[in-house]
């Protein structure tokens, strides 16, 4: 065989061994240093700090994330999903939080303003309101409660209490390279009646992308709806976001 195809090979081995300890948290060392820019001393909007994670470096996605299309079903205040998403600086900030409402379960969509890799994700949540198990989809827009039932995620977590963000879960390589959004869908808590989220903080790359040899570039605008779609089903593609 050519050299390129025993590093190809290689390369595919050292993959899949990596990927039999996905679903195990890690703890997080401390990620360097943000910054602010302007004359205001306002916030960049994303933090700086790097890490690498299987040979490629990451970075904080909060700056990624279009926070003004993030939405969630079943949260107690309307709006509120929208502040769990923060500056790695102010992770550990609890004076605001999404939490359910009717029972333990919510879904939390989370649209990329372009394509990004996804390597790990951090959720802070403390004692038996934290979420236990965590659903993940890529690109559906369309995940409501009966569909989050019958639609096969592309990953799976089972967390643990992580009151100060120290706990971080790698995903799938092979199934977050290229993603425009991620759907979250907390099927179970440790116990309480209501799941509560402080934060969710996403370390990745953000994929650049060129216009070049005439490419199209196109953003997808899905249209946002805040309600359960009621009749919704496998197979279907009803937009619920």
């Amino acid at each position: 065989r050519s050299t390129t195809d025993k590093s190809h090979c290689t390369a595919l081995v050292a993959l899949v061994n990596r990927q039999t300890h996905r679903d195990q948290p890690f703890r997080m060392a401390s990620h360097g240093h943000s910054h602010s820019h302007g004359g205001g001393g306002g916030s960049h909007g994303h933090d700086c700090s790097k890490e690498t994670v299987d040979s490629f470096e990451t970075e904080s996605l909060f700056g990624c994330i279009d926070v003004e299309r993030v939405r969630c079903l079943n949260e107690e205040d309307e709006g509120s999903v929208k502040d769990i998403f923060k500056p790695h600086e102010r992770r550990l900030d609890k004076t605001k939080f999404v939490q359910s409402d009717v029972d333990e379960q919510l879904i939390i969509y989370i649209p990329f303003t372009g394509s990004v890799k996804v390597a790990s994700i951090v959720i802070v949540g403390d004692g038996d309101t934290c979420p236990k198990n965590v659903d993940i989809w890529v690109d559906r827009n369309d995940i409501d409660f009966d569909s989050a039932e019958d639609i096969k995620p592309a990953q799976r977590l089972e967390l643990q209490p992580d009151p100060r963000a120290e706990l971080e879960y790698h995903l799938s390589p092979l199934k977050f390279s290229s993603v425009s959004s991620i759907t979250l869908f907390v099927s179970e808590n440790f116990g309480d009646d209501q799941t509560r989220i402080y934060h969710i903080g996403l370390r990745g790359q953000f994929l650049k992308v060129r216009r070049e040899l005439g490419e199209l570039v196109y953003e997808l605008a899905p249209n946002p709806k805040d309600h359960k779609v009621e009749g919704s089903s496998y197979g279907a593609t009803q937009n619920i976001f």
